[in-house]
């Protein structure tokens, strides 16, 4: 008896079609993604009716967080070491501009002190940084 192997044509299924199915949803969900500049030090500012959006020109910011530290740049400081470190970017000699972002939480005492620390250190103009009461986009005044 002859045994003959049946050979048998195996169904191989091509996954070109899928590949290209999942390219074109990368392709589609890296385009329409927003990159958002979230600020990395969370803070909830008050909100102002008056508020204006000021011009975009070089901006030092500093953060008061309600109940952490002081923050120039996203860098901690402590309040001691504040008003030497504005010194030293003061000292440049480029016309910056001081942001303060408060949180609402923050007391007035520590506030003064932290706009002392910035007149002391040879800016004599800043910005508080606000929200307006329609959209809650952070605004700058004063």
């Amino acid at each position: 008896m002859d045994i003959r192997r049946r050979v048998r044509a195996r169904n191989t299924m091509s996954i070109t079609p899928l590949v290209d199915v999942v390219f074109l949803l990368l392709l589609f969900f890296a385009l329409t993604l927003h990159f958002s500049p979230d600020e990395a030090i969370s803070v909830d500012l008050p909100t102002a009716s008056s508020a204006e959006k000021q011009p975009e020109t070089e901006v030092i910011i500093l953060t008061v967080a309600g109940k952490g530290g002081v923050y120039l740049n996203e860098k901690e400081l402590s309040e001691e070491s504040l008003e030497a470190e504005l010194a030293t970017l003061h000292a440049g000699g480029e016309k910056r501009t001081i942001q303060v972002r408060a949180d609402k939480e923050v007391t007035v005492d520590r506030l003064v002190a932290i706009i002392d620390a910035v007149r002391n250190a040879g800016f004599q103009q800043f910005d508080l940084m606000t929200q307006q009461l329609e959209n809650k986009a952070p605004q700058s005044s004063l």
